[in-house]
């Protein structure tokens, strides 16, 4: 157990270590061990881990490892026969420990995607809400303990988007995400996949009101980073800010190019000479073109130079996916200098 303990501690110092049964693992990043000790199985020196995770705040530029952890723990189902591993090791680790905040968060998170599961599989709805219920009832009674815990806000809001919850269920959750777990980017990103399941194609003044109040709990510590942060998350689910965010989207260029140049200052290159997936260059450019600022889209342009990554250009489905959406038409606006600014 002892040695368990060092590994977090070195782990969360960045230090190198030894691995599990003595083999040679560097740096060993938080997701490695929690899908380690929940495979097998132990479950006490997990829960301690996770509280280790959780007493270092969020920092901006740095990677959250609390939501790393219970990302990693495998218990999405892939078929009835893993279902019930999952549900076996799932209520046993709740034996073991009763309290574990962790254990409630990790078995609800297995009961929504074994309902998802079996919504995929057109099964009757009684069947996967009832899945639905018991993970969201799980969620409620760890609600002292976890309410400050990101991962906590992420699972309720992935059942509120399953069941359908009307907008304003889903504001209500949102504010109190931002009002408890305000520096984790984990929960805005799952509140605007919530919003955009309602209509891809719908007007996303949501997305605003959800970046606003991120930006007006993160701003003393990432600037407009957080703000840039959810709207390239939006933009992945709502195909109307591809087309014109800056009009039934009512984004504030000045604030979002404000917040992608935020980003690169906190996610630089690596030595490789790629930024982190936190920062996408292709994506700035892409919105610089939107608001027709041609300077900024020739500066961005030049950095990209051929390293075109062609996903960050799409209009939203149809032939543009394939064809790179938007990249072509606003290299060619850049270059002949056509448009305003």
């Amino acid at each position: 157990m002892r040695l368990f303990f060092a590994r977090i501690a070195v782990a969360l110092l960045g230090l190198p270590t030894l691995g599990w049964a003595a083999y040679p693992i560097e740096n060993t990043p938080p997701e490695v061990l929690c899908q380690e000790a929940f495979k097998k199985s132990e479950f006490r020196q997990l829960d301690e881990a996770y509280s280790l995770y959780l007493a270092n705040t969020v920092q901006p530029g740095k990677s959250e490892k609390s939501v790393e952890c219970v990302e990693s723990i495998q218990v999405m189902p892939i078929a009835d026969t893993s279902w019930k591993d999952v549900d076996l090791k799932t209520q046993a680790w709740m034996q073991v420990n009763p309290n574990s905040a962790l254990a409630r968060i990790v078995r609800a998170k297995a009961l929504t995607d074994y309902a998802q599961l079996l919504d995929g599989q057109n099964a009757e709805w009684k069947v996967v809400d009832a899945y639905l219920a018991k993970a969201l009832a799980l969620l409620e009674e760890g609600q002292s303990q976890s309410r400050k815990d990101p991962n906590w806000h992420v699972r309720k809001l992935v059942i509120a988007r399953v069941q359908g919850w009307p907008s304003g269920l889903t504001v209500d959750l949102i504010s109190d995400a931002a009002a408890n777990a305000s520096t984790s980017f984990s929960p805005y990103a799952e509140a605007v996949h919530t919003l955009g399941a309602e209509d891809p194609w719908g007007s996303p003044e949501l997305v605003e009101w959800t970046a606003r109040l991120a930006l007006s709990r993160t701003q003393s510590t990432w600037g407009s980073g957080m703000y840039a942060r959810i709207y390239a998350e939006a933009a992945v689910w709502f195909y109307s800010l591809r087309i014109n965010p800056f009009g039934r989207g009512a984004a504030d260029w000045k604030t979002l190019g404000k917040g992608f140049a935020d980003l690169a200052k906190l996610y630089p290159r690596n030595a490789a000479g790629n930024f982190p997936v936190e920062y996408s260059i292709d994506l700035h450019a892409h919105f610089a073109c939107l608001a027709k600022d041609r300077r900024l889209m020739r500066s961005l342009l030049a950095q990209i130079g051929n390293n075109v990554n062609r996903a960050q250009w799409f209009l939203g489905p149809g032939p543009n996916w394939a064809q790179g959406g938007d990249y072509d038409r606003c290299k060619a606006w850049a270059d002949k200098g056509e448009g305003t600014s």
